[in-house]
């Protein structure tokens, strides 16, 4: 019932960014939200979310373009609690349309 963020949705693509979603294996859950929060430190990042699934934290990352996707990659690879990373790079985007009426409170 309260209001969490708003703010502005932009089409990276049509922007020339580029951006994948990527998934984070870390077996010992007290490094998680560590882990997390240095993922966060990158501007890059959008969002992330912890799943129940042995890739258990996954974010979105968004770059400008593949040179620095690459880098922000290479330097979250680097994390000893991190067993495993897989990207999955959007092939199709898929948008829902949701407008939302607002009033006065």
């Amino acid at each position: 019932g309260v209001l969490r963020r708003i703010g502005a949705v932009f089409s990276s693509e049509k922007l020339g960014m580029v951006s994948t979603l990527v998934a984070l294996k870390i077996p010992d859950q007290s490094h998680l939200e560590r882990v997390a929060e240095e993922i966060n430190k990158y501007t890059e990042v959008t969002h992330n979310y912890q799943r129940a699934h042995p890739f258990n934290l996954w974010f979105t990352l968004t770059a400008p373009d593949e040179a620095r996707l690459r880098e922000i990659i290479s330097e979250i690879r680097k994390n000893q609690a991190i067993e495993d990373l897989l990207e999955f790079p959007a092939r199709r985007t898929f948008k829902i349309d949701a407008r939302f009426l607002v009033s006065q409170l």
